[in-house]
C-alpha cells in the first residue's frame, strides 16, 4: 500500500485531442479545495491514457476521494467498475464521485456521489463531514455558500507553454435565448466578474510560473458589456507580455457598439465564436436572437479593425423555430458572394432536443414548451415540427450537412491555432501530436509528482 495520503484525485479531460487545452472545472475545484486545506492531484488527459498508466499513478498515492469530471470525458475504458478495480488495490477505504456538465448520465454507475452543477461550495460542504445523499445539487450554480467568484483565480499545478488555458473573467449570460440550457442564463454578470486585481494575479502568475500567453475564455457572452472590456484592457495593459484569446461573442453587440472591435483586439482577441443560429429574422424573434442586418453590420465594423488577424467560427442551428429550407439556401449564396469575406468557417449542425429524462438536467425553453414552440418527439433525438419548413430532424440535419459542404475554410486563418505544439513541430496530425505531448511531456511530469508526493 502507498503511504502518501491525497484527500482528492481528480480525473479529468481535454475537450479535443487535436487541440492542446485543458478543461478548467477541476481545476476551479482543487484551487478552493486547497484554500480550505485539502490536498489535491489532478490526472488530466485521459483521452491520452490507458488503465496501465493511470494504474502507475495510482499505485503511489492513497486517496479519500476520486473524482471524474464528466464534462469533456471520452476514455470507456475509465467506467467506475474499471476505476474500483484499480483503487480497491491501494485504499482500505475511499469515496468514488462524479461531476461537471453531464454528471446525470452516470447515476446509473457505480458511483458513491454525483455533483451536479458548479460545485465550489459543493465541494467544500462535502469534507464537512455531514452525511450526504447520494445526489449532490443544493447549490447548483455556486451563489449560496462561502465561495466568491469575483475574488478567486484558478490555480493550476503545472502547465506547458504550449497549452491554451480555460479562463473565466465573468460567469454567466445576460442572454435568454430560447435554445439554450446553461442554468446561468438570463443572470446579471456584472455581479460575477473578477475584480482587476484578481484578473491581473491570475493572468501574471500563469505567465511568471508556465509561460502561458494564450487562453479560452469560457465567458458565455465576452462582449456583453463594454465596461468589462474597458477593466480587462485595463489589466492587459499592465501585464508585461501580450497575452491571446479565443472568445464567444456577439456581433450585434459590436453593430450597437463600435468601440468594442477595437477594445477586443487590443484586449488580446484573436478567435472569436459568434452564435449566428439562423439567417431568418422571425426564428431570431422567436430564439430571442439579434437579426441578420445587425450580425452583418457587425462583422463588417468588427472586419475593418481586426483584418486578418482575428479568426471567425460561427455557428448555425438548422430547424429552429420558423427556420425554412430556403434560409439555408439564402445564407448559403450570401456566404459565397459576400460572408466569407468576414467569416472564416462555418459550423452547422440540427436542432438538438432531449425529453426530461432527469431531473438533474437543465432544459432549453423550447425542450420545456416543446408544443408551444410547434415540435413533437419521435425519438430519443428524433423531432417533428408543425409548421412547414425544415419540419424534422432528419431535415435538419439534411441542411446542416449542406451548409458544413458549402460554407467550408475560404483559406488557411494563422491567427489562432489550437495546438501549438504540432505547428511547432512540424506534425500535421493534430491528435498524434496530443498523444505525443502526453507521452513525452505531461505524463512524465505527472508521475514524477506523484513520486515525490
Amino acid at each position: 500500500m502507498p503511504e502518501t495520503l491525497i484527500d482528492f484525485v481528480l480525473l479529468n479531460d481535454i475537450p479535443d485531442k487535436k487541440d492542446l487545452s485543458r478543461g478548467i472545472g477541476v481545476y476551479r475545484l482543487t484551487t478552493e479545495l486547497e484554500k480550505h486545506g485539502h490536498s489535491t492531484l489532478v490526472i488530466d488527459y485521459a483521452s491520452c491514457m490507458s488503465l496501465d498508466q493511470l494504474e502507475v499513478i495510482l499505485s503511489k498515492v492513497k486517496t479519500k476521494t476520486f473524482g471524474v469530471s464528466s464534462t469533456w470525458f471520452k476514455n470507456k475504458i475509465f467506467t467506475a467498475k474499471n476505476l474500483r478495480k484499480i483503487l480497491n488495490k491501494y485504499n482500505d477505504s475511499y469515496k468514488l464521485i462524479v461531476g461537471g456538465a453531464y454528471a446525470y448520465q452516470y447515476i446509473d454507475e457505480d458511483y458513491d456521489h454525483i455533483f451536479v452543477g458548479h460545485s465550489e461550495n459543493q465541494i467544500i460542504d462535502f469534507c464537512s463531514g455531514i452525511v450526504f445523499p447520494r445526489i449532490i445539487d443544493w447549490d447548483r450554480k455556486a451563489k449560496d455558500g462561502k465561495f466568491s467568484f469575483n475574488d478567486s483565480y484558478t490555480v493550476f499545478p503545472y502547465l506547458h507553454p504550449d497549452e491554451i488555458v480555460g479562463l473565466e473573467t465573468s460567469r454567466g449570460c445576460i442572454f435568454n435565448c430560447a435554445f439554450c440550457n446553461y442554468p446561468h442564463k438570463n443572470q446579471n454578470t456584472r455581479n460575477f466578474m473578477k475584480y482587476e486585481d484578481v484578473l491581473y494575479k491570475e493572468l501574471l502568475n500563469n505567465y511568471e510560473t508556465w509561460g502561458t500567453k494564450r487562453y479560452a475564455i469560457i465567458d458565455d457572452t465576452f462582449n456583453d458589456y463594454t465596461d468589462k472590456l474597458v477593466s480587462i484592457k485595463r489589466v492587459v495593459d499592465k501585464l508585461p507580455f501580450q497575452p491571446e484569446f479565443w472568445a464567444y461573442i456577439r456581433f450585434d453587440i459590436i453593430a450597437a457598439q463600435p468601440e468594442q472591435a477595437q477594445l477586443l483586439y487590443d484586449i488580446g482577441l484573436r478567435s472569436a465564436m459568434h452564435g449566428l443560429e439562423t439567417w431568418n429574422d422571425e426564428t431570431a424573434k422567436i430564439i430571442r436572437k439579434g437579426n441578420r442586418q445587425k450580425k452583418i453590420d457587425g462583422m463588417k465594423i468588427a472586419k475593418s479593425i481586426w483584418k486578418e488577424n482575428v479568426f471567425v467560427n460561427v455557428f448555425y442551428i438548422a430547424g429552429l423555430p420558423k427556420d425554412k429550407v430556403e434560409d439555408v439556401h439564402d445564407f448559403i449564396l450570401y456566404w459565397k458572394t459576400e460572408g466569407h469575406e468576414y467569416i472564416d468557417n462555418v459550423t452547422a449542425f440540427p436542432l438538438y432536443l432531449r425529453d426530461n429524462e432527469s431531473q438533474y438536467i437543465e432544459l432549453s425553453d423550447i425542450e420545456k414548451y416543446k408544443d408551444l414552440y410547434g415540435y413533437k418527439m419521435t425519438g430519443p433525438k428524433s423531432w417533428i415540427r408543425k409548421d412547414p419548413g425544415i419540419d424534422t430532424f432528419e431535415k435538419a440535419t439534411e441542411m446542416a450537412n449542406l451548409i458544413n459542404l458549402n460554407c467550408k475554410w475560404k483559406k488557411k486563418n494563422t491567427a489562432w491555432t489550437w495546438n501549438a505544439y504540432a505547428q511547432r513541430l512540424g506534425i500535421k496530425n493534430h491528435e498524434e501530436a496530443t498523444q505525443k505531448f502526453f507521452d513525452e511531456i505531461y505524463y512524465p511530469n505527472l508521475l514524477k509528482t506523484a513520486n515525490e508526493l
